[in-house]
C-alpha cells in the first residue's frame, strides 16, 4: 500500500514538474514575481540585521549599566536658586555618591580643555586635555594598547603622567613607541604611560585627547572647583532605580526640582539600548509587512496563472474526471502545482539573496575606518522560517481557488465547450 501511494504521489509531482515546462516563459515570469519578494525580503533584513548589530556593538564602548548626568540651567526658581542659573557640581560629589550608593561600582567625571598646547622636540599642536580619576577608563571602557591607564595612586600623587590617543601617537611618534618618551603639556612636561586603543569605534572620539590625572589637570592646566557631568556603573541591579534615586539626592544638594527638566541631563545607556532594540523589532516587523506586500503581488500572479491553467485543461479535465478521477484528485493536484511552483521560487529568491548578502559581507570586510557601524549581515532565523510558512500558506491560498474551479468542472461540459 505504501508503495502504491509513493507511485502515485510520485506520479503526481510527475505530472506537475511537466505541466510546468509546458509554458517555460510564462512559468519563469511567475516565479519571478515570488523570487523577486523573498529576494528583496531577505536582503533588507540581512542588512538591518547589521545595523542593528553595529549599533549595539557602540554601546559596548560604554558599560551598558551606566548613566551620565548633566547639569543643566535652572528653570523653576526655589530657595537659594534663582531662574537659568547654571547647575554645577561639587568635585568632592563622586566621593560623597560612591559612599550614599554602595551598588555604585566605578565613578567620574567629564573634564576637558580644548585646544591645548602640546609639544614634542620642537614640534608645536594643540590637543584636547582630559582630566582622568581612577575610573574615568572603567567607565567609559577604554582600553589600553600599550602601557597602562592612569589609576588612583597617580592622581593621589598629582604625578605628571599621561595617555595619550591614536592621533597624537600619529602626530609625534609615527616610526617609534611614545610610551617612556615626555610631552610638554602647557609648558609643563608629562610622561607617556600609555597608549589608547583604537579598536572601538566609541573610542573615536578619545583617540584625540590626552588624558592626565585630574588633580595635575586642576594644578597645571585649569583649577576645577566644579564639574558639569557625574558618570556612573553598577554592575548589576535596575539602572532606572538608581537613576531616579540620584536625581532626587542631587536635586536636594543643589536646590533644584526634580521635575524642572531643564536642571538636569540623563543619558542612560540601558534605557537607550532598551528603546534600539525595540526600534529594531519594529523596524523588522515592518519590513516583513513590506515582504508580504512584495509577495502578495506575486502571488496574485500565481493565481491568475493557475486560473488560465485551469481554463486552457478543461478539457484533459472533464477526461480525467470521466475515467474516475475525483474532485478531491483534481483538487490536490492543482493546489500542489500552485505550492511547488510558488516554493521553488521562494526557495529561489532564497538562494539569491543569502549569495547577495555573502558578496555584501565580502565588499563590508574589505573596508576600512572606525566610523564604519555596519560590518556584517544578519538575517535570524525566525524570520526564515516565517518567510517559508507564509510561502507555504501563499502557495496554498492561490492555487486554491482555481484548484477549486478545476473541481467543480463537469465531464460533459468540458467536452461540450471545447
Amino acid at each position: 500500500m505504501m508503495n502504491t501511494l509513493f507511485y502515485k504521489n510520485h506520479e503526481l509531482f510527475k505530472e506537475i514538474i511537466l505541466n510546468l515546462k509546458v509554458h517555460k516563459l510564462r512559468t519563469i515570469l511567475t516565479a519571478f514575481g515570488i523570487a523577486w519578494g523573498v529576494f528583496i525580503l531577505v536582503v533588507l533584513l540581512g542588512i538591518s540585521g547589521g545595523v542593528r548589530d553595529g549599533v549595539f556593538e557602540l554601546f559596548k564602548g560604554f558599560s551598558s549599566k551606566t548613566i551620565w548626568f548633566y547639569g543643566g540651567v535652572s528653570t523653576d526658581n526655589i530657595a537659594m536658586r534663582e531662574t537659568g542659573e547654571d547647575i554645577k557640581f561639587s568635585v568632592d560629589e563622586l566621593e560623597s555618591l560612591k559612599n550614599v550608593f554602595p551598588k555604585i561600582t566605578s565613578i567620574s567625571s567629564d573634564i576637558q580643555q580644548p585646544n591645548t598646547s602640546v609639544q614634542f622636540q620642537g614640534v608645536q599642536e594643540y590637543f584636547n586635555i582630559a582630566g582622568a580619576s581612577g575610573q574615568t577608563f572603567n567607565l567609559k571602557n577604554l582600553k589600553i594598547k600599550k602601557g597602562r591607564a592612569i589609576n588612583i595612586q597617580d592622581n593621589k600623587r598629582r604625578g605628571s603622567v599621561a595617555v595619550i590617543g591614536d592621533r597624537i601617537v600619529n602626530r609625534f611618534f609615527p616610526k617609534e613607541n611614545p610610551v617612556g618618551n615626555h610631552l610638554s603639556i602647557n609648558g609643563n612636561q608629562f610622561l607617556i604611560v600609555g597608549i589608547l586603543d583604537n579598536k572601538s569605534f566609541l573610542s573615536v572620539n578619545e583617540q584625540n585627547n590626552i588624558f592626565i590625572p585630574v588633580t595635575s589637570f586642576s594644578e597645571h592646566i585649569r583649577p576645577v572647583r566644579f564639574i558639569n557631568s557625574i558618570g556612573v556603573t553598577i554592575k548589576e541591579g535596575n539602572t532606572k532605580w538608581l537613576e531616579e534615586k540620584i536625581k532626587n539626592y542631587l536635586a536636594r544638594r543643589y536646590h533644584f526640582r526634580v521635575e524642572d527638566a531643564g536642571a538636569l541631563y540623563v543619558v542612560n545607556y540601558e534605557e537607550q539600548m532598551s528603546a534600539f532594540s525595540k526600534f529594531f523589532s519594529g523596524f523588522n516587523i515592518f519590513l516583513v509587512f513590506v515582504g508580504c506586500c512584495l509577495l502578495l503581488s506575486g502571488v496574485i500572479g500565481v493565481s491568475n496563472i493557475m486560473y488560465i491553467i485551469v481554463k486552457e485543461r478543461t478539457r484533459e479535465i472533464g477526461v480525467k474526471k470521466a475515467i474516475g478521477a475525483t474532485e478531491t484528485a483534481i483538487l490536490k493536484e492543482f493546489i500542489l502545482e500552485s505550492v511547488v511552483l510558488t516554493l521553488v521560487s521562494g526557495i529561489a529568491g532564497f538562494a539569491l539573496a543569502i549569495g547577495a548578502l555573502e558578496i555584501i559581507d565580502v565588499l563590508l570586510s574589505n573596508l576600512t575606518g572606525d566610523e564604519q557601524i555596519i560590518t556584517h549581515t544578519v538575517v535570524e532565523i525566525k524570520y526564515m522560517v516565517l518567510a517559508i510558512l507564509v510561502l507555504s500558506f501563499s502557495g496554498l491560498l492561490a492555487g486554491f481557488f482555481p484548484a477549486q474551479k478545476a473541481a467543480e468542472i463537469k465531464p460533459v461540459e468540458a467536452m461540450t465547450n471545447i
